[in-house]
């Protein structure tokens, strides 16, 4: 099992590539998390632009991008997609890691 901590390292690891690409467009702004949740098996990781959440114009708002879960058994990492819900996701994450 890991820790929450653990969790949100990973998930802020995962997350990197999709930063790399933001700054090409906003050298200035970084993807953090904006909040999390936890399910059963984990932990869902929410990501929004820096510099949206600090002055709330559209035009910095990161799309598309769906939360991270990670899982509590060993970390598994499954990136969600910007539609459907914490149920749908959690299903999607269960038939995956619990072959």
């Amino acid at each position: 099992m890991i820790t929450y901590e653990q969790a949100r390292l990973t998930a802020l690891t995962h997350i990197k590539p999709y930063e790399t690409q933001r700054k090409r467009e906003f050298p200035e702004d970084s993807l953090v998390i904006e909040h999390s949740s936890e399910f059963e098996n984990g932990w869902f990781f929410y990501f929004n632009s820096r510099l949206f959440l600090e002055t709330r114009q559209v035009a910095y708002r990161s799309l598309g991008l769906g939360p991270v879960l990670i899982g509590k058994k060993s970390g598994e990492v499954f990136q969600a997609g910007s539609g459907g819900n914490e149920d749908y996701w959690i299903a999607k994450f269960n038939e995956e890691y619990r072959k």
